[in-house]
């Protein structure tokens, strides 16, 4: 959890640079974030900031290959409070409810899916960074295209069919590896506003 404050005289003037920081230093790993981040001027639809340091935020989550999941206005008009995740498929359903107590943001709730059934398919490809062009091209200069392209179009098409079994030959394949959504586990509340632990500092 995290609270970004706005206040340079109470968080320095680094503190965004700060949070970049951190960010870019979990980059990799399995990560649920959320708080109170203070940035109400960036359009979450288009990753766009008004000011310098929204943007630098912005483009450190698309960056880190992070996704924010607020949609919607969670103060005032404005999105402050986010949900960030290292997998766009980690949480699920965000809904913005409305205040709690006396605090003047709204409450987030959400599905977490964690430690899921994931059902993988496999499929193959031609794996280009693996491919023989030296081969390829030495076989197809040693084609006769005079030749080849003699006939009718039947003709010109079998001739070219053979020419295509350069790629099983020189090309190897490779297994791609797919995976359905996985289910939602667990259900969270979240109120942003007493959160007071400086992710940054």
């Amino acid at each position: 959890m995290c609270y970004h404050s706005p206040n340079v005289a109470l968080s320095g003037t680094d503190n965004d640079s700060l949070l970049c920081e951190l960010i870019n230093e979990v980059s990799g790993k399995s990560l649920l974030l959320m708080g109170d981040f203070n940035y109400p001027d960036i359009d979450w639809s288009t990753g766009c900031g008004h000011t310098g340091n929204s943007q630098n935020f912005a483009d450190c989550i698309e960056d880190s290959f992070l996704t924010q999941h607020v949609n919607e206005a969670t103060r005032k008009g404005s999105i402050l409070d986010l949900v960030i995740t290292s997998e766009p498929n980690m949480i699920d359903d965000v809904s913005v409810l409305g205040t709690f107590g006396s605090s003047d943001h709204n409450m987030l709730e959400w599905n977490v899916n964690y430690d899921p059934k994931v059902h993988y398919s496999e499929r193959s490809c031609p794996d280009y960074s693996r491919a023989n062009f030296t081969a390829i091209r030495q076989a197809l200069g040693a084609v006769d295209w005079s030749q080849v392209l003699q006939g009718d179009a039947n003709d010109k098409w079998a001739s070219f069919a053979s020419i295509r079994d350069l790629e099983s030959k020189y090309i190897p394949h490779k297994k791609i590896c797919n995976f359905k959504k996985k289910a939602p586990l667990a259900h969270v509340f979240f109120d942003t506003k007493p959160l007071y632990h400086y992710c940054a500092k």
